[in-house]
């Protein structure tokens, strides 16, 4: 459909006329993960000029338009390596993928009770304690604590007891929070009442108004980033096995061809070779009879 774009901080509800459109070239639906299988809200997938952020409460994603052939996926995720897949997207549409990111070691990993709160190395924040100072970046986390944690961004305190949570804020924008489990309150300094958000909503964050929850669409979340960029810069993980295979998937070798290609490669390093050692068993051999 024609993008039609409506502002939700002036309006909590507006009414828009879509107009379909045939739909043109083919899909790549998915989930991105982490190694022990948690969505991770805020990465990103990249199949040539097409880009799109996951939803955060689920780590699925959509991308449609693409080339109906053969083409390389780039997924990216903050606190993450970035990996390339070389994707047949003629097959890739007949069902969902799945990709799993490997966290990066200068991540940090917060104990929030029986769970954790996930800072990327992107996010700009000071823990201490329970007390989390945010000021741009991602962090999440799913846990329960006796103490609730507590983020403090600017004039605005987050209050989390408990469950699941994600929460952005790109530089010179402004934030979302979305809560997928428990429950959130929102307190401004100096103020005496707090905005409690619960669980299945999301809330835009700003210093100039006060927050107003809403539920929580993966449609609305996916059109906060209709221009396509990318915030996210790649960082490759430094193993000799993943360099090779990012680096196959980039000139077009998928899964499925990379045992052929070393197949072949094997083979001509081994015609290669065997003139190398009939040469030197000649020269051997000559050596030996003059000796004799």
């Amino acid at each position: 459909m024609s993008t039609e774009s409506i502002d939700l901080t002036q309006s909590l509800s507006a009414q828009v006329n879509l107009i379909p459109q045939p739909l043109e070239g083919a899909s790549l639906t998915g989930k991105i993960t982490d190694e022990t299988g948690a969505s991770l809200p805020f990465a990103w997938v990249s199949v040539d000029t097409h880009s799109k952020q996951v939803a955060p409460a689920s780590g699925a994603f959509a991308l449609f338009g693409l080339p109906a052939d053969k083409a390389t996926a780039i997924i990216s995720a903050p606190g993450y390596y970035s990996q390339v897949y070389y994707i047949n997207t003629l097959n890739a549409a007949s069902a969902p993928m799945s990709f799993s990111l490997v966290r990066r070691p200068e991540t940090q990993i917060i104990p929030w009770g029986d769970g954790a709160i996930v800072i990327p190395p992107e996010t700009v924040s000071h823990v201490e304690g329970q007390l989390i100072t945010f000021e741009q970046g991602w962090l999440w986390g799913t846990g329960e604590s006796v103490q609730p944690l507590a983020i403090q961004w600017e004039e605005l305190q987050i209050t989390i007891p408990g469950g699941q949570f994600a929460l952005e804020r790109l530089p010179a924008r402004y934030g979302w929070l979305y809560v997928m489990d428990g429950q959130a309150s929102i307190q401004r300094a100096g103020t005496v009442g707090s905005i409690t958000v619960q669980a299945g909503e999301m809330v835009f964050l700003s210093q100039e108004q006060e927050p107003h929850p809403v539920p929580y669409d993966p449609v609305v979340a996916g059109a906060l980033r209709l221009n396509g960029e990318v915030p996210i810069v790649p960082a490759w993980q430094p193993s000799l096995g993943a360099q090779v295979r990012d680096r196959l998937a980039r000139i077009g070798i998928g899964t499925a061809q990379t045992v052929t290609f070393i197949t072949y490669l094997l083979e001509v390093l081994a015609l290669l070779a065997m003139p190398l050692f009939a040469v030197n068993w000649i020269i051997k051999n000559r050596k030996e009879k003059k000796r004799d």
